[in-house]
């Protein structure tokens, strides 16, 4: 059964059993606000949010976000081909010279970015000092993955 729903001239259809939403000129469906489409038209939703006891389900989650974005991203968190041997002796990166370059460290910093935004404000402080996007994953993985003696430890804690 569908409802007409008319907002801003538009004439809507509203599906009862699964709210799915379609013009009812031309029957297209309506996509929810919190979802858009870019350039690419591929489906973009929100950054998932870290939630610090859902750990491994949330790298499930961010990962395919990040391949869906951009596939170069997650190659960037996994490998980091671009920062051997390129650290000066000041401790920092020389600025990208060519377009190659430019490409590959938007993309670092893209990644970076992304994965930032996917931690809740409380842990920020713990993470903001990470430089590269490989590095940040690290650091996720061990304060909420841990190792096997910090797994034991919290599990005694709760015993």
């Amino acid at each position: 059964m569908m409802h007409r729903k008319v907002t801003k001239g538009i004439d809507f259809k509203v599906c009862c059993r699964c709210d799915q939403v379609t013009n009812a000129a031309s029957s297209e469906l309506v996509l929810p606000e919190d979802l858009k489409v870019n350039t690419a038209s591929t489906l973009v939703s929100k950054v998932p949010m870290l939630k610090p006891n859902e750990f491994d389900m949330w790298k499930i989650r961010i990962r395919q976000y990040i391949l869906l974005t951009d596939y170069s991203m997650w190659d960037v968190i996994e490998n980091d081909p671009s920062t051997e041997g390129q650290i000066g002796p000041d401790g920092k990166r020389p600025p990208p010279k060519t377009d190659g370059e430019k490409k590959i460290r938007q993309t670092e910093m893209k990644a970076l970015s992304t994965l930032l935004l996917a931690i809740p404000n409380e842990y920020q402080h713990q993470f903001c000092n990470c430089t590269d996007a490989q590095i940040l994953w690290n650091a996720l993985e061990k304060r909420f993955a841990g190792t096997k003696s910090t797994k034991r430890n919290q599990r005694d804690v709760l015993k």
